[in-house]
């Protein structure tokens, strides 16, 4: 068969108009993906707030209803169970710090008013809460900070919610706290990641901001949701968010009312 030239095909590449529809596609597709991203992200914001107020309402009825804070009540195993099973099952367990259980059976607390820095009470809070039915969730009321063992998880990654202790109150500039803005810290509620009390930076300045602007007043150092004034990476000052870092910086707190009598 003679050889024909016309027989050759040579390749050919996308003409300006098919580039141009590939990139317009491609710009579509990324858009989207961000879009989602974006919204994704405020709707995990969004729950960090709601969350929350879950957990403080709940605290609240807890109080409203037993006299006590959850963690702090002294006769919960009365109602629940001693989380060791042991005998008389209405008294506290042998070893609260460390009596793991899962469900309603507990430990008690001392009645004081304030959820202990170092004991178990910031942990059996969560429990108590749960057996009284005012959360869902169960949780084994000991240390450490296991995120959705014994505390609630966050909408965020590796989050999730601490009762902080009975903090000594900071109530004016004679009184000046380096870590806290003044105020009244006892029993308050902390969302982040894992450290002293779920209050590891999770969230960007700018989102601390927004969160704080739709749930309270949108100022680090006033009203019921703040920062640690430690923490310059997260507000510059008493009345600003550092906004213009892109870091992962703020962890916020929530003020509790939930005091001791005075």
């Amino acid at each position: 068969m003679p050889f024909n030239r016309r027989d050759i095909r040579q390749p050919q590449g996308f003409t300006l108009v098919e580039l141009s529809i590939i990139l317009v596609i491609i710009g579509l597709l990324l858009g989207g993906v961000l879009a989602g991203q974006t919204m994704r992200r405020n709707q995990q914001l969004r729950a960090v707030g709601t969350n929350a107020a879950t957990y403080m309402m709940a605290m609240n009825q807890f109080k409203t209803t037993y006299g006590y804070v959850a963690g702090d009540f002294p006769t919960a195993t009365e109602l629940w169970g001693r989380a060791d099973g042991g005998v008389p099952l209405t008294s506290n367990c042998a070893a609260p710090d460390t009596t793991a259980s899962v469900g309603a059976p507990t430990c008690n607390g001392d009645g004081n008013g304030y959820l202990n820095a170092t004991g178990h009470e910031i942990f059996r809070a969560w429990q108590h809460l749960a057996a009284s039915g005012l959360i869902t969730g169960r949780f084994t009321g000991i240390s450490p900070y296991g995120i959705g063992i014994s505390i609630p998880k966050g909408p965020l990654g590796n989050t999730g919610y601490g009762w902080g202790a009975g903090l000594v109150e900071v109530n004016n500039a004679a009184l000046a706290d380096a870590t806290y803005f003044d105020g009244d810290y006892t029993n308050m509620l902390t969302f982040g990641a894992p450290a002293a009390i779920m209050d590891g930076a999770a969230l960007t300045p700018a989102e601390t901001f927004e969160l704080d602007t739709k749930l309270d007043d949108g100022v680090p150092a006033t009203g019921g949701m703040r920062v640690y004034k430690s923490n310059v990476a997260c507000a510059v000052d008493a009345n600003g968010y550092n906004v213009g870092s892109g870091a992962v910086s703020c962890a916020p707190l929530f003020l509790s009312i939930y005091k001791a009598a005075k």
